[in-house]
């Protein structure tokens, strides 16, 4: 019986630090290695400012940074140039433009698709989106922790 309690109290240890690990990964999400290729996954934001409502959700790997983008109304048409309407910064201040839009084409009352950008330019501890003029809101601002 005493070899049992020591054991017990390992194990407890273990799943304890384990524990801890996941929370401290908290809502900044958690990373994954599939292929040699590193990604973040970070949790989905909505913004329902006005008559549109645009939720977000990022994917960071080495080769780009997509953005599932779902926008929803029932009021107006969703015509706008999602790519031009959107800007990318990272936690140093870089800006990255939208290259592409692959999705819905700009029409009816809900679109969805992923926003592509660019790669990060090295380490950063955050990236910020910011959707501009969509259903009457001058700007929507996304950010996440990695």
């Amino acid at each position: 019986m005493k070899l049992s309690i020591p054991v017990l109290l390992v194990f407890m240890s273990i799943i304890g630090v384990g524990v801890w690990v996941l929370l401290q990964r908290g809502e900044s999400g958690a990373e994954d290695t599939t292929g040699g290729e590193t990604r973040s996954l970070l949790t989905a934001q909505t913004d329902d400012q006005g008559e549109v409502e645009i939720t977000a959700t990022p994917t960071v790997t080495d080769k780009d940074t997509r953005l599932a983008i779902s926008l929803n109304t029932h009021s107006q048409e969703l015509d706008e140039d999602i790519t031009v309407a959107s800007v990318l910064f990272d936690g140093n201040g870089n800006r990255y433009q939208a290259l592409r839009w692959e999705g819905d084409p700009p029409s009816g009352h809900h679109r969805a698709g992923e926003l592509i950008f660019p790669p990060l330019l090295g380490e950063t501890r955050s990236i910020r989106l910011i959707i501009s003029g969509i259903g009457g809101v001058p700007e929507r601002t996304f950010l996440w922790n990695l």
